[in-house]
């Protein structure tokens, strides 16, 4: 009995030290919210494409004297203001989007044999200017209603972009759903797919969205990726994220593919001796930074590459077509997020 209090004494000092422990042995880096916060979030890309190398032959006769040129950069911001109008467990349940800045311009050239078309052209995004209150429904999805004020009405393209929008805006599918230490890692890939079936789904009652659904469920099989995360380190309350991301996209029936889910008559009278293949490889690096504090991906960079080579063949009225195409681009972005 005498051990005793010198026993509790030890486990009174010790509890707190392990549950201390327990606390630090992984980093929540997942976004939350709270009622009544403002938040803006900045994001622009770049994205180039260029022709590498094409032929084309008619019953066995060349039709492309030369490598046709196309040379397209392709570069869009945007920014949103938030504000959080409700929210339960960290998690936004209403909120207000305004979308201050949507812009995409497309520049570049386009031609062969001397003969080139200047590509010069800009426009905004559907949704500039108005604002959406996005409410969260029973089935976990977003309820989107344009509110507004003296706005004149969305067209089929700001409907479509409305209805789209979710809460996904705050690099969610970059980062881990559940705490991780430092040097550890996370899928990445897995969760951006089920991302993009999540917009799809909420809007499974448009069609052209439907179509969408079926080609991407169709391509699922064709992707291999690996896609990972990691915790580089913590600086006070900065903890500093790497991303490195592969993926390959091979698809040997590629009308075969097409006919499955887009209708015929949007196939453009095309044969059904028609055949073709594609592959395509990405490779993407990414550095960001997570502020701890405001529990909020703060700032985030992505670049890389990627190619793509098809192949495509026909017969018409006797006479074999064949044609093949390589292609590559580069492709840079940058994303912040402000708590104001």
């Amino acid at each position: 009995m005498s051990r005793s209090p010198l026993l509790i004494g030890v486990a009174a000092l010790t509890l707190p030290l392990l549950s201390a422990d327990l606390l630090t042995e992984g980093y929540d880096l997942a976004p939350k919210f709270t009622e009544g916060q403002n938040l803006t979030v900045h994001n622009e890309f770049t994205v180039t494409f260029g022709l590498d190398d094409a032929s084309a032959q008619m019953g066995g006769s060349e039709m492309l004297p030369e490598v046709p040129t196309v040379d397209v950069e392709v570069e869009g911001v945007q920014e949103y203001s938030e504000s959080i109008l409700a929210a339960a467990d960290g998690q936004i349940t209403k909120m207000r989007r305004t979308h201050d800045q949507e812009n995409f311009q497309v520049s570049g050239e386009a031609g062969m044999q001397g003969q080139f078309q200047n590509i010069d052209e800009s426009q905004d995004g559907p949704l500039v200017g108005h604002t959406i209150e996005l409410t969260r429904n029973d089935e976990d999805g977003w309820d989107a209603e344009d509110v507004t004020e003296d706005a004149d009405p969305l067209d089929d393209a700001g409907e479509l972009a409305m209805k789209m929008a979710n809460d996904q805006t705050h690099g969610e599918p970059f980062l881990p759903d559940h705490p991780v230490e430092v040097g550890g890692t996370w899928d990445v890939g897995t969760e951006m797919l089920e991302t993009m079936q999540r917009a799809m789904a909420a809007n499974n009652d448009d069609p052209d969205m439907g179509k969408m659904m079926g080609l991407l469920d169709s391509l699922k099989d064709s992707i291999e990726y690996d896609a990972t995360g990691k915790l580089v380190s913590v600086e006070g309350d900065k903890a500093n994220i790497e991303w490195k991301m592969t993926a390959s996209l091979s698809i040997d029936d590629l009308f075969g593919m097409l006919r499955e889910v887009v209708d015929p008559d949007e196939m453009g009278g095309l044969p059904e001796s028609a055949e073709g293949s594609l592959e395509i490889e990405m490779e993407l690096t990414g550095t960001g930074v997570f502020d701890l504090d405001s529990h909020q991906l703060s700032e985030a960079s992505f670049e890389g590459e990627f190619a793509l080579s098809g192949d495509f063949s026909m017969s018409e009225q006797g006479m074999d077509i064949q044609a093949n195409a390589e292609a590559s681009g580069t492709f840079e972005m940058t994303t912040a997020v402000t708590v104001e």
